[in-house]
């Protein structure tokens, strides 16, 4: 495997903080980052309680935030600092998504639509980081049971896990045929791809582009890997 592959699905990275070489850096560091913490919060909290606008608002707040900190403190968790930016980048596409569906609405009867993905709580995300096959798979179960369909990057994530590579193939495939635009699944498709004994890194490069078409962030470390 390539030294420069990062973490597998969502991506999630790992959350260890980093210390910071002066005492009054860390206060300073801890204080701002539980500061944009809670803002954070607030946004999967609009989210939870239907208020997409102002949720939409407050990650594009946190983006802004935590890249500013990231400045500020680079040596600051910062695999956990790019997990939280692509979280939040990845909610507000959700919730665009979302958006425009309202408002293209029709009070006339339509044609049934297939469903879209639901936006997963920082909390459902962070279970993969732990990397426990157990929460995965709890994770994957509460979110079948509640018909969303992003469960199946969660399920296929399981499966990465437990090293069955072609299965985790198969749902992703099943996935995007059913969501052929969200730009989480083609990410996690690319770096599956690269996990192949003989990788296709223009396929791969193929579904790293679309990701980045629909909003995903870039990923300096994988466009190394792909020759992008």
């Amino acid at each position: 495997m390539n030294k420069h592959m990062i973490p597998l699905f969502l991506m999630i990275a790992s959350c260890w903080l980093a210390p910071a070489h002066a005492a009054d850096d860390t206060i300073a560091a801890d204080q701002q980052f539980s500061s944009i913490s809670r803002l954070l919060e607030r946004a999967d909290n609009a989210l939870e309680s239907g208020a997409l606008q102002d949720a939409g608002r407050l990650y594009g707040a946190s983006v802004r935030a935590y890249e500013q900190f990231m400045q500020s403190f680079p040596t600051f968790a910062p695999d956990l600092v790019r997990f939280r930016i692509a979280y939040c980048r990845n909610q507000m596409a959700m919730i665009r998504q979302r958006m425009a569906r309202t408002q293209t609405e029709s009070p006339t009867p339509a044609a049934p639509q297939p469903a879209q993905p639901v936006a997963v709580t920082r909390q459902q995300l962070q279970s993969l980081a732990e990397g426990d096959p157990t929460a995965m798979e709890t994770t994957y179960r509460t979110m079948e049971q509640a018909g969303n369909p992003a469960a199946a990057l969660f399920l296929a994530a399981l499966h990465v896990k437990q090293d069955q590579l072609d299965e985790a193939r198969k749902v992703l495939e099943q996935h995007l045929a059913d969501f052929p635009h969200e730009p989480a699944a083609h990410y996690n498709m690319a770096q599956l791809i690269l996990r192949d004994s003989q990788p296709d890194l223009e396929k791969a490069r193929q579904h790293y582009r679309r990701a980045i078409e629909g909003g995903a962030p870039r990923d300096q470390d994988l466009e190394i890997v792909i020759n992008l």
